[in-house]
C-alpha cells in the first residue's frame, strides 16, 4: 500500500524480511519470528484492537490457514500408526505465516519514496543472488552449515538446501519481476529484477518451474504489451527458446532426459521418478481419506506404501512432490478443503487489488 506516511519501524520489519529471503529456510524462519513479535509489540504498544482488521479475504484466509494447521495436527493424534508429536514446533512454525498478513493489514504503507528505495534494494539483492546461482551453474559449489564446498550437484541451489527449493522461490518473485519490466521498462529495477530471478529458475534446472515461468510470461505479455512490441518479444522469445532446444546445454539435456530410453535421473522403471511419488500418496489417501494421515510422514511411514508398489529398494522413498496430493496425505479430504478456502481467499484478496 503507498501512503503518505509511515514508520520507520514498518520499513524496518519489510526489509528483514526482504533480506532473508534468499538465506534458506533457517534465517527465513528467525526473520519472520522477529517480525512477528515486533508486530505483536506493536499492536500492545498501541492499544490497537488487531480484531478489527480482519473482514472479507482476509477473515477466510486467516480462518482457514489456522483450521488447517489445527486439522492436520488433530489428524495426527488419531491415527494409531502416527509417532509424530512435535506438534507444538510445527504450530508455532506456521504460526507467523497464518497471522502476519492480518498484522500487516494494519500498518499504513509505505510513502512513494520508501517504495521506490525497497525496490531498488530488493532488485540489487536479487540480481546479486542470481549472480551466485549463475557461478553455481558453471562451477558447482554450495554452502553445507557456514563452509564452503566445492563440487555437488551440477544444480544451481544458491543458499538452499536443495535447487527444487530454490527454485520454489524464484518462482514466487517471477510474476512480480515480469510485471515490473513489463509496465516500467525504463527503470533499470524491473531489469535486474528480472534477470535475477531468470537466473535462478534456468540454473536451478526445474523441468516444471521452467515450463511455469513461461507459461507466466506468455500469460501476462498481451496484458502488459502494446501488440507490435508483443509480437517481437514473443518472437525474440520463441527463437531463444529454440536455440536452447537444439544446442547442447543443461537445460536442453534435462528435457531430453525424459525421453531417454534409460534415464539417468530415475532410479525406477517409471517414467519419471516423479509418478512413483504420486502413486505411493494416492494409496495413503485411499487409506485415509477423509481424515488423513497427519505430519510428520517420514521415510520409516511412507516405506510400507512404496513396498506395497514393489519398489521395497527404491532410493528416492519421497513425499509427494505434489502439493495438492501431500494436503490430501496429511489432512484428508477435511483439510483439503481448508486449504481451498485459504487458497481461494488468497485469489479474491489479489484482485480486489
Amino acid at each position: 500500500n503507498i501512503s503518505t506516511d509511515s514508520k520507520p519501524a514498518d520499513v524496518f520489519f519489510l526489509y528483514i524480511i526482504a533480506l532473508c529471503y534468499p538465506f534458506g529456510s533457517a534465517l527465513q524462519a528467525i526473520s519472520l519470528a522477529v517480525v512477528f513479535i515486533g508486530f505483536v509489540f506493536r499492536f500492545f504498544r498501541q492499544k490497537t484492537n488487531p480484531f478489527h482488521l480482519l473482514r472479507g479475504p482476509l477473515v477466510t484466509a486467516t480462518f482457514c490457514s489456522m483450521g488447517l494447521i489445527i486439522w492436520n495436527i488433530a489428524a495426527t493424534y488419531i491415527n494409531p500408526r502416527n509417532d509424530f508429536r512435535d506438534t507444538v514446533t510445527y504450530f508455532l512454525g506456521y504460526c507467523p505465516l497464518i497471522f502476519l498478513p492480518w498484522f500487516t493489514s494494519a500498518g499504513r504503507g509505505l510513502t512513494s519514496d520508501q517504495m521506490e528505495r525497497f525496490e531498488k534494494t530488493v532488485a540489487v539483492v536479487v540480481f546479486l543472488w542470481g549472480l551466485i546461482c549463475f557461478t553455481q551453474g558453471l562451477w558447482p559449489w554450495h554452502l553445507h552449515g557456514i563452509s564452503f564446498v566445492l563440487g555437488g550437484l551440477p544444480r544451481s541451489q544458491g543458499f538452499y538446501s536443495h535447487p527444487l527449493t530454490l527454485a520454489y522461490a524464484g518462482l514466487l518473485l517471477w510474476p512480480y519481476s515480469i510485471r515490473r519490466l513489463l509496465s516500467r521498462p525504463e527503470g533499470w529495477e524491473g531489469w535486474a529484477l528480472s534477470i535475477g530471478v531468470a537466473l535462478i529458475i534456468i540454473f536451478s534446472l526445474s523441468r516444471m518451474i521452467l515450463l511455469l515461468a513461461l507459461l507466466c510470461l506468455f500469460l501476462n505479455l498481451p496484458l502488459l504489451v502494446a501488440k507490435k512490441i508483443r509480437i517481437w518479444l514473443c518472437g525474440a522469445i520463441l527463437c531463444f527458446l529454440a536455440i536452447t532446444a537444439i544446442s547442447q546445454n543443461r537445460v536442453s539435456d534435462r528435457f531430453a532426459n525424459l525421453f531417454r530410453h534409460e534415464n539417468p535421473e530415475n532410479f525406477s522403471s517409471y517414467f519419471d521418478d516423479r509418478l512413483v511419488f504420486w502413486q505411493a500418496h494416492a494409496l495413503m489417501i485411499l487409506e485415509r481419506p477423509i481424515l488423513g494421515h497427519g505430519v510428520g510422514l517420514d521415510v520409516a511411514y511412507r516405506r510400507y506404501y512404496y513396498e506395497r508398489l514393489g519398489l521395497a529398494d527404491f532410493k528416492r522413498q519421497y513425499e509427494a512432490h505434489n502439493q495438492y496430493l501431500q494436503i490430501l496425505t496429511a489432512g484428508g479430504l477435511i483439510g483439503f478443503a481448508f486449504f481451498l478456502g485459504w487458497l481461494m481467499s488468497i485469489f479474491q484478496l489479489a484482485s480486489n487489488q
